[in-house]
């Protein structure tokens, strides 16, 4: 799971920062937002490999440096009863739910339009009067819904060339493709910014492709007049042809912009895209050298447990104990009147450095229905060595003194 998130982070990022800050043809902008939305799909960690070349050794600290913190924080967090993976998977079952309905609502609006609209002189284009809008909807045999009043006007020519560009390129299917990744990871705010982009994307290669077509200024003036004309309306799943405002403004400016690639933009692209491939095979490599992590099953915890008086530093009670815990599991032991909940969780650093991150929350048992915290707080120990808090208590006078010896049991 860790190479599959640091991959899709690294690639979700440099697409992004291609979109937004190289001049690159909306095509092939619209082409990287999908590969980048469609890698999201892709269970990176099951296609690692074994290498013994030295340019993935060199590289394998660096690599390392990354992974582990997030490999600890995964296998931390997780439990007996819990597991990221799990989670992972309800959460996308949940949003594969949501597009089935997306997909409904679809067929539905389909077939609204169907039963509205006014078959024209022109094959597969239809008025709708009240639509104030033109899109484009049908998966097998698509349609173009135009406004009555827009199909009758000056514009018509314009609106349904742009309608047709949509079903040449085939964007139904690619708005399909989208709104299912946008629901499978409907909990994820990288996902939400790709599929924003590539909406986005997928009118600006179809007005760049109508403007190509036309050859002069005319579409960008039309456009212009027919956006302002038309009322903003959005859906997942079909193509309108007029978006929110923001959208509108970039696209009639974007057909302004020079966007024909230079030599510095393709070294630029090139560069970048050679880098985070490097990256991507270097996180999936495993090199014959490399050391596998010990994988920690229990901790045995030893307890040095004193409680003493502040003003002359005896020991009102002294207690030592031992728990054997489970890696990433609270335990819990009562000592008198004393009730203790600890949670270790093994940190591993390279091949011999450990250390064990304990959580402890230490209760006074007043009577029977009635319980004090005396302290919550972590330790942080190196494996096998003591580690000692002292916490004063200023409302009895009194500290509390805990030494902590951790020892990771390996499987």
């Amino acid at each position: 799971m860790t190479e599959y998130l640091i991959i899709n982070i690294i690639v979700s990022g440099w697409v992004l920062s291609v979109n937004r800050l190289m001049t690159i043809q909306a095509k092939y902008k619209f082409m990287l937002l999908i590969f980048a939305i469609s890698s999201w799909g892709i269970p990176f960690g099951l296609a690692s490999f074994q290498s013994n070349s030295t340019l993935f050794e060199h590289a394998q600290p660096v690599i390392s440096s990354v992974k582990v913190p997030i490999t600890n924080l995964i296998s931390q967090t997780q439990t007996s009863n819990f597991s990221w993976q799990s989670l992972l998977m309800m959460l996308i079952l949940l949003g594969f739910i949501r597009f089935l309905i997306d997909v409904i609502q679809l067929y539905k609006q389909h077939q609204l339009y169907i039963i509205k609209g006014q078959a024209t002189a022109i094959k597969n284009v239809f008025c709708i009067k009240g639509l104030h809008n033109a899109s484009v909807s049908g998966l097998f045999k698509p349609k173009i819904w135009i406004d009555e009043s827009l199909y009758h006007s000056g514009w018509a020519g314009t609106i349904i060339s742009h309608e047709q560009q949509h079903i040449k390129a085939g964007d139904t299917y690619w708005l399909l493709w989208i709104t299912l990744f946008q629901r499978l990871f409907w909990f994820n705010p990288v996902m939400w910014l790709l599929t924003k982009q590539s909406r986005l994307a997928i009118e600006l290669r179809c007005d760049a492709a109508c403007q190509q077509h036309a050859q002069n200024e005319k579409y960008q003036t039309e456009l212009a007049q027919i956006l302002l004309k038309m009322n903003q309306q959005s859906s997942s799943t079909i193509n309108h042809m007029s978006h929110s405002p923001k959208n509108n403004m970039i696209r009639i400016k974007q057909l302004s912009k020079e966007t024909t690639m230079k030599k510095q933009n393709y070294l630029s692209f090139y560069t970048s895209a050679v880098l985070i491939l490097s990256l991507s095979v270097n996180l999936l490599a495993k090199t014959t050298n490399e050391q596998p992590m010990p994988s920690v099953d229990e901790v045995f915890l030893e307890i040095a447990f004193a409680i003493k008086n502040n003003s002359d530093n005896e020991p009102l009670v002294e207690e030592n104990f031992a728990l054997l815990a489970k890696n990433g599991e609270s335990v819990s032991a009562k000592i008198n009147s004393y009730l203790f909940h600890i949670k270790p969780n093994v940190i591993t650093e390279g091949e011999h450095e450990t250390q064990i991150f304990s959580e402890i929350i230490l209760e006074e048992s007043l009577n029977k229905h009635e319980v004090r915290t005396l302290t919550s707080h972590s330790i942080l120990s190196d494996n096998k060595k003591q580690a000692t808090t002292i916490t004063e208590d200023e409302n009895s006078n009194l500290k509390i003194v805990l030494g902590l010896t951790a020892t990771t049991i390996n499987k």
